[in-house]
């Protein structure tokens, strides 16, 4: 199979490095530090935020999460397997996994509009530095992070089944695997 996710991972992480190396240490610093806050800020509120996101997101992960779980665990939800456990894929089960992906959901959104704010209030300056790359590699890292932590449950379906896939075969998953298992030990109690 195309390696497609290791190549978006070290997309996220080239982009960190070059961002990194041309914003300066400074900046990409703060930019790593927005982004720990953001989800720090937005997880007691995800909840809240998930039950005006819930009668338009229900039945997409509705449907979604019926047609792409077997029975028991599954791939898909690798990083969430031990905060997670299916007991089928009707009934009580399911509707935990739907609501759990919804308030994911919710904290995503609240992430990207903490970060969209941010960025219309930072100054544009390019100061390009040497240690910015050592920054940017860790903004890069946090980066693709977050998404490998996030993506398996807002996901579902075909998309999220090919994300599963990817992840089984990928390279560079494993390396951050131990990183965004401690990320979704710290997400799951807001969100489950």
């Amino acid at each position: 199979m195309f390696p497609w996710l290791d190549l978006l991972l070290a997309g996220v992480i080239i982009w960190g490095v070059v961002t990194g190396y041309i914003r300066g240490v400074k900046k990409t610093i703060t930019r790593l530090g927005v982004l720990l806050a953001a989800c720090l800020c937005s997880l007691p509120f995800a909840s809240n935020c998930a039950v005006f996101l819930a009668p338009k997101l229900q039945p997409v992960f509705q449907k979604n999460y019926s047609q792409a779980l077997p029975a028991g665990t599954s791939p898909l939800l690798a990083p969430w397997q031990e905060v997670i456990t299916l007991e089928a894929t009707s009934g009580e089960g399911i509707q935990n996994l739907i609501a759990t992906g919804i308030n994911v959901a919710a904290l995503a959104f609240l992430m990207l509009s903490v970060l969209i704010a941010f960025r219309l209030f930072e100054r544009q300056k390019v100061s390009p530095s040497a240690g910015g790359l050592a920054a940017g590699l860790a903004l890069g890292v946090a980066a693709a992070t977050f998404l490998l932590a996030l993506a398996p449950v807002v996901v579902p379906g075909t998309v999220g089944n090919s994300l599963a896939e990817a992840a089984g075969q990928s390279c560079l998953v494993p390396l951050l695997q131990p990183v965004v298992e401690g990320l979704v030990q710290l997400i799951a109690p807001f969100v489950v």
